[in-house]
């Protein structure tokens, strides 16, 4: 269950295009349209006329980017969802929103 990620320590919604602190908090550009799937979900970038298809893990990380949870409060709930060990959770969170920053899906 790897996602796509990214994050850093700073302001509310601020992410660093290279590392992801546990104290960021990660805000979803509300430009970007989201629809569930069974197996996940589709983003849909109007600025860019992109779309992402983010699997189930990707998709649940996705839905945490509303700037009220830090990465670490999202890597715990990632890891109890999906029954990870926490380290492991708090590497694909990362990954995660180092993948949506890149993609300029983050503010």
């Amino acid at each position: 269950m790897a996602p796509e990620g990214k994050a850093s320590v700073g302001k509310a919604g601020a992410v660093s295009a290279t590392t992801m602190e546990q104290g960021e908090r990660p805000r979803a550009n509300s430009a970007v349209l989201y629809r569930e799937l069974r197996s996940g979900c589709v983003l849909y970038d109007p600025g860019t006329n992109e779309a992402h298809v983010l699997n189930l893990t990707a998709a649940y990380i996705w839905t945490c980017c509303d700037g009220s949870m830090d990465v670490a409060a999202i890597a715990a709930d990632v890891a109890k969802v999906c029954q990870l060990p926490l380290p492991q959770a708090l590497k694909d969170v990362r990954k995660a929103l180092r993948s949506f920053h890149a993609k300029q899906l983050l503010l």
